[in-house]
């Protein structure tokens, strides 16, 4: 995290995440997350032959 504060649920596992925080997830665990401040930003690496990324309004 860069900066504010995100929810990520990884598999069943849920993760507050704040400013300096880091998750990795392993391939194949689906994952979503939910920005938590107004102010928030992420720094999203992903390293897969079949990444796929949605945004959800």
């Amino acid at each position: 995290m860069v900066r504010g504060a995100a929810r990520v649920v990884a598999g069943a596992a849920e993760h507050d995440l704040a400013e300096g925080d880091a998750l990795y997830c392993s391939g194949g665990i689906r994952h979503s997350w939910q920005l938590l401040t107004g102010d928030t930003k992420v720094l999203l690496v992903a390293v897969a032959e079949d990444a796929r990324i949605t945004l959800d309004d």
